[in-house]
């Protein structure tokens, strides 16, 4: 892991101890992001996400916040995340897309059901520059009429 604080850069190695509230809960990093406030967002395959604050990130043993399946993520496996202008993380996981607001801590989760087209579109790439809103393929959800409905328009078609 790599932190700048002051020249030369500086290198803290972080290791997977998922019980440690000094390690990743999983050695396997997709993603890192640094959000507008200045605190490190890392993405593990199989540990969810992985959070160091930023008052954490210049010390030599940071300690994490961990966010799971538990803590309202919609798997363990995260592939990418991004940030919008509002300060919301987009959070692409192997089940669906997942919307963390900083300011209030709650986790918005968007799957098939909420029109993704399927669950491989919601591999978001984080290599891009931070982005001022999230666009996803999500498809309409039809209405489903009603019976008055129904009927004003079969006068209509007779």
């Amino acid at each position: 892991m790599l932190f700048r604080s002051n020249n030369p850069i500086e290198y803290i190695r972080i290791r997977g101890r998922e019980n440690n509230p000094s390690g990743l809960n999983n050695n396997q990093i997709f993603a890192i992001h640094e959000d507008k406030n200045n605190n490190i967002w890392i993405a593990t395959f199989g540990g969810g996400l992985n959070q160091i604050p930023k008052e954490e990130k210049n010390k030599k043993s940071p300690k994490f916040n961990k966010y799971k399946k538990e803590q309202g993520l919609p798997s363990n496996e995260i592939y990418g995340v991004l940030e919008d202008k509002y300060q919301n993380l987009w959070i692409s996981t192997n089940n669906g897309i997942s919307k963390y607001n900083i300011k209030s801590s709650k986790f918005t989760n968007l799957d098939l059901n909420d029109g993704l087209q399927d669950r491989k579109s919601t591999r978001l790439n984080s290599s891009h520059k931070p982005i001022s809103y999230a666009v996803f393929c999500l498809k309409k959800k039809k209405k489903k009429k009603t019976t008055t409905q129904k009927k004003k328009k079969k006068k209509q078609n007779t």
